[in-house]
């Protein structure tokens, strides 16, 4: 009876030797996960701070890239102006040259007419 117990204690110290092992390994995961809940918040917080830099980057560029365009449509909102009051000074200078013509025009025939009223 001493030996059957003597093997069942073996037996059992074997399953706790090897129980033993296998707790401190799991301890120590069990420390590592809990080391790794750190880092991992560490690492997670990491990822967060890289991917907010890059959206505020991305946003930034996205932004630049609207002002340029805006500077872009002003310049030729200002140009089409320019060109557009350009034109309508030479056809304003155009009219009043051809109304100055046509002034010209009624004197020289007034002044003959009455250059041939009086004989």
């Amino acid at each position: 009876m001493a030996a059957s117990n003597m093997e069942l204690s073996g037996s059992v110290g074997d399953e706790s030797d090897e129980n033993d092992i296998v707790d401190p390994t799991l301890a120590g995961k069990r420390r590592r996960v809990g080391g790794s809940k750190s880092a991992g918040f560490d690492r997670l917080a990491e990822v967060l701070e890289r991917n907010n830099k890059t959206m505020v980057d991305a946003l930034r560029l996205s932004e630049d890239r609207k002002d340029n365009r805006h500077r872009q449509t002003m310049q030729f909102e200002r140009e089409k102006h320019k060109d557009l009051y350009d034109l309508q000074m030479k056809l304003g200078n155009g009219y009043i040259g051809a109304l100055n013509r046509i002034g010209s025009a009624l004197d020289q025939i007034a002044m003959a007419m009455q250059g041939t009223s009086h004989p």
